[in-house]
């Protein structure tokens, strides 16, 4: 946090509060200023639910919105509307169809879609979907989640020239629908 000096003149557009206060008068003081957590206000979001129904059929509505394929543009055009962030995911069960075994080519042409259109992108590590190979109410889930997260690009900053965030999501660990309860 830093503090910066700032003056207002009532005659230089400081409100009418500032008029009414200080009739013209300048009002200098210091303002707070804390560094930005995000690159923009708003943030855009790519829905990336890959999770099994009952019935047994994967959903994966990045594949179904086709955002793997234009995720340069879908950031582009977040870009053009003054967005400079975004909430993405990580499809985990394609990350790791072997177990143990990490394949990050789905996530790496979203990441540089990403860092070319110059969005900072959170990446959902797990958003309604795990591998087949994962019981999620078995107690090795949190062990083998957490090499998952660390072996993530994400991981490091020596990966990437700018580090990208990246968060669990416990919605699909605290909710209902890993029991079954949901897409039927």
């Amino acid at each position: 946090m830093t503090l910066e000096p700032v003056c207002e003149s009532a005659s230089a557009g400081g409100g009418a509060a500032n008029l009414q206060a200080f009739a013209g008068q300048p009002h200098c003081g210091t303002r707070t200023t804390r560094p930005a957590l995000f690159r923009s206000f708003f943030l855009g979001g790519f829905e990336c639910s890959s999770h099994r129904r009952r019935d047994g059929r994967r959903l994966d509505l990045i594949a179904a919105t086709r955002h793997d394929l234009l995720a340069l543009e879908d950031y582009r055009q977040l870009s053009e509307h003054g967005i400079r962030a975004a909430r993405d995911g990580v499809r985990w069960h394609r990350v790791e169809a072997v177990p143990g075994y990490y394949d990050w080519s789905p996530v790496l042409p979203m990441l540089r879609a990403a860092e070319t259109a110059g969005i900072q992108v959170v990446w959902d590590l797990c958003h309604y979907g795990w591998p087949d190979h994962l019981d999620i109410f078995s107690g090795p889930f949190v062990e083998h989640f957490a090499r998952y997260a660390a072996a993530s690009p994400g991981s490091t900053s020596k990966r990437r020239a700018v580090h990208p965030w990246s968060v669990p999501s416990t919605r699909s660990l605290i909710s209902p629908g890993p029991a079954g309860r949901w897409g039927a």
